[in-house]
């Protein structure tokens, strides 16, 4: 896979949306890439277009991340790299149903996707890792905030934000930059509804999956920590921190939670059907 002195990046969930826009622009950036996915047709298909247009190497990895064999079998993969120059912990995904509505395993397999595939292949990127490498794990601004429908995504983003940031000074004296990257409404198959339009409304403001990926790549060459990309965006945080949590609760259970969705009914984040893991 590798060229001659280029560097190397790890990419999760590479199928379609943040994903695919960081295999793309770190490709852009001489990379040779090894990306993972679900949807395997897709996959292939986008690492012979990145080969031709970037003139770099990709390995593709197919496989489900809820399966800790296809994790352990992942983090063994890159373990074995010579070097790991940028680890993207993308994979993702939604259920928008009610914890005590929905089957067990289902969360239980949400959380490994979140918590744990996260933990174990940064533990072995790391240890492949020289100065100067960068990790951005993908959370969402829904680690801040609280929905009657997503109760352990948000659990699980909070998860995301926090130990990254706390890794980022573990690593910093080791000259590794790490960075929380927390997206809002992003035009990707994690929002993909058939029958919503994606429009701005209010303080809705929808970001083209490679705007998001360009803010951070950017925010990481700068040192940040945390990126949270938009202005809208970064409003809808401070007021998710500045306001009372009551506030916050009776807003989440009432009208705004259906005007962040464009009136359809939905959760700002989620539909009511499983969404696509990358």
């Amino acid at each position: 896979m590798r060229g001659v002195d280029r560097p190397i990046a790890v990419i999760t969930g590479a199928s379609s949306g943040i994903g695919a826009s960081f295999a793309e622009q770190l490709g852009a950036r001489g990379c040779d890439l090894l990306i993972t996915g679900r949807r395997e047709q897709i996959l292939r298909t986008r690492a012979r277009e990145l080969k031709e247009r970037f003139g770099v190497g990709v390995q593709v990895l197919v496989g489900e991340l809820t399966d800790p064999a296809v994790r352990a079998g992942l983090s063994d993969t890159v373990r074995n790299l010579p070097r790991i120059d940028w680890l993207v912990n993308n994979a993702g995904y939604g259920r928008g149903v009610a914890f005590t509505d929905d089957e067990y395993e289902e969360q239980r397999s949400l959380l490994s996707v979140h918590v744990e595939a996260i933990m174990e292949l940064t533990h072995a990127a790391v240890a492949r890792m020289p100065a100067g490498g960068r990790i951005i794990t993908v959370s969402s601004l829904a680690g801040y905030g609280v929905s009657r429908r997503s109760a352990v995504y948000c659990a699980s983003k909070a998860f995301a934000t926090s130990f990254t940031e706390s890794l980022a000074l573990e690593l910093a004296p080791r000259g590794i930059g790490v960075l929380a990257l927390l997206p809002g409404f992003t035009c990707s198959d994690f929002h993909r509804y058939e029958a919503v339009p994606k429009r701005n409304r209010g303080i809705v403001r929808w970001m083209p999956a490679e705007t998001v990926v360009r803010a951070a790549l950017r925010a990481s060459d700068r040192g940040r920590i945390v990126c949270i990309p938009g202005g809208a965006n970064r409003l809808l945080y401070l007021l998710m921190k500045l306001l009372p949590r009551t506030t916050v609760y009776r807003l989440m259970s009432g009208g705004v939670r259906k005007m962040l969705a464009g009136d359809t009914g939905h959760s700002s984040s989620h539909s009511t059907r499983p969404h696509p893991r990358s």
